[in-house]
């Protein structure tokens, strides 16, 4: 009983984990204005178990995404 209900603990902290990026075009799905770049963010997706948010913008900083509101995801600590 105890190792099923360690192992259940185990399980439910690693699902509850989500990877939220925010950054600029070398991040950002679609890379640049003109949508013809793709940017890292994306493809990062297929490496990882975890879900990842991508809330990239081209020609935003991680910074300016919070104060417009573009990622309420992130916290600015």
């Amino acid at each position: 009983m105890r190792r099923a209900f360690l192992s259940f603990f185990f399980l439910s902290a690693v699902s509850a984990q989500t990877l939220y990026l925010a950054g600029d075009s070398p991040m950002a799905v679609g890379g640049g204005q003109s949508g013809a770049t793709q940017g890292w963010g994306a493809p990062l997706t297929q490496f990882l178990t975890i879900p990842v948010v991508n809330e990239a913008v081209a020609g935003e900083s991680p910074f300016l995404l919070a104060i417009k509101g573009y990622s309420p995801n992130l916290s600015l600590r």
